[in-house]
Protein backbone atom coordinates (compact mmCIF):
# COMPACT_ATOMS: atom_id res chain seq x y z
CA UNK A 1 0.00 0.00 0.00
CA UNK A 2 1.37 3.45 -0.89
CA UNK A 3 1.28 6.77 1.30
CA UNK A 4 1.24 10.29 -0.15
CA UNK A 5 2.14 13.14 1.89
CA UNK A 6 1.61 16.63 1.02
CA UNK A 7 3.61 20.25 1.92
CA UNK A 8 0.80 21.54 3.68
CA UNK A 9 1.45 22.11 7.67
CA UNK A 10 0.99 18.73 9.75
CA UNK A 11 -2.46 18.28 10.03
CA UNK A 12 -2.00 17.47 14.08
CA UNK A 13 -1.79 21.19 15.19
CA UNK A 14 -4.60 22.24 12.55
CA UNK A 15 -6.94 19.51 14.31
CA UNK A 16 -6.45 21.12 17.71
CA UNK A 17 -6.72 24.19 16.77
CA UNK A 18 -10.04 23.28 15.37
CA UNK A 19 -11.43 21.57 17.69
CA UNK A 20 -10.88 24.37 19.84
CA UNK A 21 -12.43 26.67 18.07
CA UNK A 22 -15.99 24.40 17.44
CA UNK A 23 -15.77 24.33 21.08
CA UNK A 24 -18.40 26.59 21.54
CA UNK A 25 -22.40 25.72 21.03
CA UNK A 26 -23.16 28.62 19.59
CA UNK A 27 -20.49 28.27 15.92
CA UNK A 28 -20.24 31.14 13.85
CA UNK A 29 -20.70 30.50 10.40
CA UNK A 30 -19.07 27.89 8.70
CA UNK A 31 -15.88 28.83 7.20
CA UNK A 32 -15.07 28.72 3.66
CA UNK A 33 -13.54 25.56 1.87
CA UNK A 34 -10.54 25.69 3.30
CA UNK A 35 -7.72 25.91 0.38
CA UNK A 36 -5.48 22.92 -0.54
CA UNK A 37 -2.04 23.98 -1.48
CA UNK A 38 -1.01 20.25 -2.57
CA UNK A 39 -2.48 18.59 -5.75
CA UNK A 40 -5.75 16.30 -4.70
CA UNK A 41 -3.07 13.45 -5.45
CA UNK A 42 -1.60 14.03 -2.56
CA UNK A 43 -4.16 13.25 0.26
CA UNK A 44 -5.35 10.49 -1.43
CA UNK A 45 -4.21 6.97 0.46
CA UNK A 46 -4.65 4.38 -2.38
CA UNK A 47 -4.10 0.72 -2.27
CA UNK A 48 -3.54 0.13 -5.58
CA UNK A 49 -2.94 2.33 -8.76
CA UNK A 50 -6.33 2.90 -10.09
CA UNK A 51 -7.93 5.10 -12.57
CA UNK A 52 -11.24 5.13 -11.21
CA UNK A 53 -10.88 6.85 -8.41
CA UNK A 54 -11.67 10.27 -9.05
CA UNK A 55 -8.99 12.68 -6.54
CA UNK A 56 -10.27 15.77 -7.64
CA UNK A 57 -13.63 15.14 -7.20
CA UNK A 58 -12.71 13.59 -4.08
CA UNK A 59 -11.71 16.66 -2.84
CA UNK A 60 -14.02 18.34 -4.17
CA UNK A 61 -17.10 16.39 -2.84
CA UNK A 62 -15.05 16.39 0.50
CA UNK A 63 -14.80 20.36 0.52
CA UNK A 64 -18.69 20.73 -0.73
CA UNK A 65 -20.24 19.45 2.58
CA UNK A 66 -18.98 22.10 4.56
CA UNK A 67 -21.88 23.85 6.23
CA UNK A 68 -24.23 21.10 5.82
CA UNK A 69 -26.47 19.08 8.59
CA UNK A 70 -25.10 15.15 9.33
CA UNK A 71 -28.12 13.26 9.66
CA UNK A 72 -29.10 11.44 12.56
CA UNK A 73 -27.72 7.75 11.78
CA UNK A 74 -27.47 4.70 14.28
CA UNK A 75 -24.01 3.37 14.18
CA UNK A 76 -22.81 0.14 16.16
CA UNK A 77 -19.86 0.46 19.13
CA UNK A 78 -17.25 -1.86 19.85
CA UNK A 79 -19.79 -3.60 22.80
CA UNK A 80 -22.63 -4.27 20.42
CA UNK A 81 -24.06 -0.68 21.69
CA UNK A 82 -26.49 1.11 19.15
CA UNK A 83 -25.55 4.73 18.95
CA UNK A 84 -27.44 7.66 16.88
CA UNK A 85 -25.58 10.32 15.82
CA UNK A 86 -27.86 13.02 17.64
CA UNK A 87 -26.53 11.98 21.14
CA UNK A 88 -23.18 13.62 20.29
CA UNK A 89 -24.99 17.07 20.01
CA UNK A 90 -23.62 19.67 22.49
CA UNK A 91 -20.27 19.41 21.56
CA UNK A 92 -17.80 19.15 18.61
CA UNK A 93 -17.36 15.71 17.44
CA UNK A 94 -14.37 14.39 15.32
CA UNK A 95 -15.50 11.29 12.53
CA UNK A 96 -12.84 9.53 10.97
CA UNK A 97 -13.38 6.40 8.48
CA UNK A 98 -11.07 3.26 8.23
CA UNK A 99 -11.32 -0.19 6.70
CA UNK A 100 -9.93 -2.89 9.58
CA UNK A 101 -8.15 -5.11 6.70
CA UNK A 102 -5.82 -2.06 5.70
CA UNK A 103 -2.17 -2.72 7.05
CA UNK A 104 -0.59 0.84 6.64
CA UNK A 105 -2.41 4.26 5.96
CA UNK A 106 -5.20 3.39 8.25
CA UNK A 107 -3.73 2.06 11.17
CA UNK A 108 -0.81 5.05 10.56
CA UNK A 109 -3.70 8.12 10.39
CA UNK A 110 -5.38 6.32 13.12
CA UNK A 111 -1.84 6.61 15.38
CA UNK A 112 -1.71 10.37 14.62
CA UNK A 113 -4.92 11.27 15.87
CA UNK A 114 -4.70 9.47 18.86
CA UNK A 115 -1.76 11.65 19.59
CA UNK A 116 -3.34 14.83 18.09
CA UNK A 117 -6.87 13.85 20.29
CA UNK A 118 -4.85 13.30 23.63
CA UNK A 119 -3.10 16.80 23.52
CA UNK A 120 -6.25 18.12 22.31
CA UNK A 121 -8.12 16.17 25.75
CA UNK A 122 -5.29 17.83 28.00
CA UNK A 123 -5.57 21.11 27.02
CA UNK A 124 -9.38 21.50 26.31
CA UNK A 125 -10.66 19.07 28.75
CA UNK A 126 -11.34 15.16 27.89
CA UNK A 127 -15.44 16.03 27.87
CA UNK A 128 -14.85 18.76 25.17
CA UNK A 129 -15.46 17.15 22.42
CA UNK A 130 -15.55 14.05 21.00
CA UNK A 131 -13.93 11.24 18.88
CA UNK A 132 -15.96 8.33 16.57
CA UNK A 133 -13.88 6.19 14.08
CA UNK A 134 -16.21 4.22 11.54
CA UNK A 135 -15.28 0.91 9.70
CA UNK A 136 -16.46 1.67 5.91
CA UNK A 137 -16.10 -1.83 4.34
CA UNK A 138 -19.23 -4.06 5.19
CA UNK A 139 -19.85 -6.46 5.83
CA UNK A 140 -16.24 -7.13 6.74
CA UNK A 141 -15.59 -3.99 9.58
CA UNK A 142 -17.77 -5.67 12.12
CA UNK A 143 -18.02 -4.29 15.77
CA UNK A 144 -15.34 -7.21 16.84
CA UNK A 145 -12.92 -6.04 14.22
CA UNK A 146 -13.70 -2.52 14.88
CA UNK A 147 -12.82 -3.53 18.76
CA UNK A 148 -9.36 -5.34 17.56
CA UNK A 149 -8.65 -2.61 14.99
CA UNK A 150 -8.71 -0.27 18.33
CA UNK A 151 -6.83 -2.42 20.20
CA UNK A 152 -3.75 -2.78 18.12
CA UNK A 153 -3.29 0.81 17.55
CA UNK A 154 -3.50 0.87 21.30
CA UNK A 155 -5.92 3.45 21.53
CA UNK A 156 -7.09 4.17 25.13
CA UNK A 157 -8.35 7.82 24.98
CA UNK A 158 -11.69 8.70 26.75
CA UNK A 159 -14.79 9.78 24.40
CA UNK A 160 -13.36 7.85 21.45
CA UNK A 161 -15.27 5.34 20.55
CA UNK A 162 -14.92 2.98 17.27
CA UNK A 163 -18.37 1.70 15.79
CA UNK A 164 -19.31 -0.61 12.58
CA UNK A 165 -22.55 0.25 10.67
CA UNK A 166 -24.72 -1.42 7.77
CA UNK A 167 -24.00 -0.65 4.27
CA UNK A 168 -27.26 1.74 4.03
CA UNK A 169 -25.95 3.89 6.85
CA UNK A 170 -22.00 4.11 5.20
CA UNK A 171 -23.36 4.80 2.03
CA UNK A 172 -25.59 7.84 3.36
CA UNK A 173 -23.06 9.12 5.90
CA UNK A 174 -20.27 8.89 4.02
CA UNK A 175 -21.86 11.35 1.46
CA UNK A 176 -22.77 13.75 4.15
CA UNK A 177 -19.46 13.63 5.45
CA UNK A 178 -17.90 13.83 2.00
CA UNK A 179 -15.98 11.11 2.49
CA UNK A 180 -15.04 8.68 -0.83
CA UNK A 181 -13.75 5.51 -1.13
CA UNK A 182 -13.38 3.08 -3.97
CA UNK A 183 -12.51 -0.17 -4.14
CA UNK A 184 -9.52 -1.61 -5.96
CA UNK A 185 -7.45 -4.92 -5.48
CA UNK A 186 -5.89 -5.18 -2.19
CA UNK A 187 -7.88 -2.93 -0.18
CA UNK A 188 -9.42 0.64 -1.15
CA UNK A 189 -8.88 3.85 -2.75
CA UNK A 190 -10.09 6.87 -0.28
CA UNK A 191 -9.51 9.96 0.97
CA UNK A 192 -8.02 10.63 4.35
CA UNK A 193 -9.65 13.12 6.25
CA UNK A 194 -11.39 14.08 9.63
CA UNK A 195 -14.30 15.88 9.89
CA UNK A 196 -15.28 18.04 12.64
CA UNK A 197 -18.65 18.66 12.54
CA UNK A 198 -19.95 21.09 15.17
CA UNK A 199 -22.17 21.42 18.68
CA UNK A 200 -25.23 21.72 16.26
CA UNK A 201 -24.70 18.75 13.54
CA UNK A 202 -23.22 20.87 10.76
CA UNK A 203 -19.80 19.90 8.75
CA UNK A 204 -17.65 22.61 10.46
CA UNK A 205 -14.23 21.69 8.54
CA UNK A 206 -12.20 18.80 7.07
CA UNK A 207 -8.65 18.19 8.43
CA UNK A 208 -6.42 16.23 5.92
CA UNK A 209 -4.00 14.15 7.05
CA UNK A 210 -0.36 14.08 6.27
CA UNK A 211 2.31 11.36 6.90
CA UNK A 212 4.56 13.75 9.04
CA UNK A 213 3.92 14.36 13.08
CA UNK A 214 5.00 17.02 15.08
CA UNK A 215 6.29 17.74 18.30
CA UNK A 216 5.76 21.45 18.62
CA UNK A 217 2.72 23.06 20.18
CA UNK A 218 0.07 23.59 18.35
CA UNK A 219 -1.37 27.00 16.94
CA UNK A 220 -4.91 27.95 18.50
CA UNK A 221 -4.32 26.40 21.80
CA UNK A 222 -3.98 28.91 24.53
Amino acid sequence: MLWHTFSQPEWLPLVLGLSGGAGAVGLPSAPPAERVSAPAAAIIAPAAASSAFDENAALGASQRVIGKPVGDYEVTDRSGKRIRLVSYRGKPLLVSFVYTGCTHVCPTTTKFLAGALAEAQRALGADSFATLTIGFNVPFDTPQAMRDFARRQGVRLANWEFAAADAATVGALTRDLGFSYYPVAGGFDHITQVTIVDAAGRVYRQVYCCARSTTRRPAGIV
